[in-house]
């Protein structure tokens, strides 16, 4: 019994500290590709946690999370996603969004609230 609680005791710290270690590794090993990869104006703006038109989909998703709801239209060129945020249910019951980014062809296209 002794020897559990010792083990557990310094199992669980080590652990934490660890997955800590590799979360912060993880992420500055993301941003430096990014910076790489877009560039030093870019990279400032991801830093900030702030979206610009022209950003890729995969780092909005990044910066504001996994969106409630996903509309996708495609036409005979184009395919548009809009990332919907904020749901929230109306008076009425019915489902309804603050926020809305629209991409095109995986770029940021626009956004603002609804």
């Amino acid at each position: 019994m002794d020897l559990a609680i010792i083990l557990i005791t310094l199992f669980i710290p080590s652990y934490i500290i660890w997955a800590i270690y590799d979360h912060f590794n993880k992420r500055s090993q993301l941003l430096n590709y990014v910076k790489q990869t877009l560039g030093k104006e870019e990279f400032r703006i991801i830093k900030s946690k702030k979206h610009y038109v022209g950003m890729p989909a995969p780092i909005l998703t990044y910066l504001m999370g996994r969106p409630d709801k996903i509309n996708e239209n495609v036409d005979a060129e184009n395919v548009y996603h809009h990332y919907l945020y904020g749901e929230f249910k109306n008076r009425l019951g019915n489902v309804k969004y603050k926020y809305r980014v629209t991409c095109l062809n995986g770029f940021v296209e626009s956004f603002g609230d609804l």
